[in-house]
């Protein structure tokens, strides 16, 4: 299970995963569905949390080339990526028990874009 998340910069959690899956859909990552488990701070940042079943480093590099903060896994746990800086993460921050659980169809769905209408 790839957990990681990605700044919501004031967006809406509908419009977070719509980007994201665009993202992935750009940069040639596919999957079969997504879930966006739930909304935390660290500083003045605020971040969508997501679970996935497959490696998610390609993923997350691309959302923060297309200028999102964004927090990953790496050697030793996870690191949080903004423009100006990168620091550790607590590993139970990011696989604690989701508060909501809300699960989206990836872009190996043809229809996938239909879940935004």
């Amino acid at each position: 299970m790839g957990y990681f998340a990605v700044s919501t910069q004031g967006n809406s959690g509908r419009y977070v995963i719509k980007h994201l899956i665009e993202v992935a859909t750009s940069v040639g990552f596919m999957f079969q569905n997504i879930e966006a488990l739930d909304r935390f701070s660290i500083g003045s940042t605020e971040f969508l949390r997501f679970s996935i079943n497959k490696d998610v480093t390609p993923l997350v590099d691309a959302l923060f080339a297309s200028g999102r903060s964004v927090i990953g896994p790496c050697s030793d746990g996870f690191k949080v990526r903004t423009p100006t800086k990168t620091a550790s993460v607590p590993i139970s921050v990011m696989q604690t028990a989701p508060r909501e659980r809300t699960r989206y169809r990836g872009n190996k769905d043809p229809y996938w874009a239909r879940q935004f209408e």
